[in-house]
């Protein structure tokens, strides 16, 4: 199956009816099994070094690919969670430790990107769990590595066990470099099916039948969830602590949680599409994004906010037009007054 086939046309509509510039960035999950320490591409795993160039080549055939097609990249990250397919051998991925990475981005990856007119594209590091942080940033004391790396890309799903403080530490080490959460998504596991190492934002739902993957319309909880990663209250809030941007995994979906080839788990999305009726629905998710995007423009910048409860959650921004924004979200189950 082609899977550019079907994203290349919705990119270009995207990049059509946009009014401001669609930053897009790339990642893998995994290069093909014959390069790989295992004949698979699932599995704990890791990339043979002596395909390490050849692989960082297969990324400036892809981005060549797309630019053919009018479609340019703004960044990339190397690998999508390359600590997963050190501790879990589910999913579709490909391990890296902190000091292959440093090897492959110095020698191979970086230094081809140059070469090929692609010097200026945003590269980020990690694209993984902000628990990773404090062990991952340590190779940025790598010279060569950190006039290749632009900023750290981060996933949610460990949020709950991690503390916020993280990322006020890798940025005070690093301030002139970028943080966004490039992953969310809400997921429901059917029984356990991760570790403890890989706690993540899911509801288990032991009873439910794992072929039984259809999406929760109207799930609110959800909605809350991402309003509450992007714009908690000062003292543990993604936005108040040096992230500059938030990327759900999903744009959209069936109402059978997929594609998914992950049998134990469905994802949901901010769309979810009802094929056999022709339509779709906007789900809460949807609307937690927009409750922030839909003020916040590209090169706003924060300003202090204090709201005096730590029930109202919020955050403040002032717009490149000079408007002052101000986004609330009251986590209490009544109203919240002065």
């Amino acid at each position: 199956m082609c899977c550019n086939c079907f994203q290349m046309p919705f990119l270009k509509i995207a990049q059509e009816v946009s009014p401001e510039q669609v930053k897009l960035f790339g990642t893998a999950w995994t290069a093909p099994q014959w390069m790989k320490e295992i004949d698979n591409t699932t599995g704990k795993s890791s990339l043979k070094k002596e395909y390490y160039q050849v692989y960082a080549n297969y990324y400036i055939r892809f981005l060549k690919s797309y630019a053919k097609e009018g479609i340019k990249f703004w960044g990339l990250t190397p690998q999508n969670e390359p600590g997963v397919a050190i501790i879990l051998g589910k999913v579709i991925t490909m391990g890296w430790t902190p000091e292959e990475m440093l090897q492959y981005l110095v020698e191979n990856l970086c230094p081809a990107l140059t070469a090929n007119g692609y010097g200026d594209l945003k590269m980020m590091l990690l694209d993984d769990n902000r628990n990773y942080v404090p062990e991952w940033i340590k190779i940025l004391k790598n010279d060569s590595l950190r006039a290749c790396v632009n900023g750290l890309a981060l996933h949610w799903y460990t949020d709950k066990t991690t503390s916020v403080s993280i990322l006020d530490e890798a940025h005070t080490e690093y301030p002139d470099k970028f943080m966004i959460y490039s992953e969310a998504c809400p997921e429901y596991v059917c029984g356990i099916l991760f570790n403890d190492h890989y706690l993540r934002h899911v509801v288990f739902e032991p009873e439910r039948n794992p072929e039984d993957q259809r999406v929760i319309l109207g799930n609110w909880k959800d909605g809350a969830q991402y309003i509450s990663s992007i714009i908690q209250a000062s003292r543990s809030s993604v936005s108040n602590n040096w992230v500059s941007g938030w990327v759900d995994l999903n744009m959209a979906i069936g109402l059978d949680g997929g594609p998914n080839w992950l049998n134990e788990t469905r994802n949901d999305a901010p769309v979810v599409v009802n094929a056999t009726a022709d339509e779709f629905y906007k789900q809460p998710t949807f609307y937690g994004i927009a409750h922030v995007s839909r003020f916040v423009r590209p090169g706003s910048v924060r300003v202090g906010l204090h709201t005096g409860s730590d029930s109202l959650q919020g955050v403040a921004f002032l717009t490149p037009d000079r408007v002052t924004v101000v986004v609330l979200h009251n986590t209490y189950v009544k109203p919240v007054h002065d």
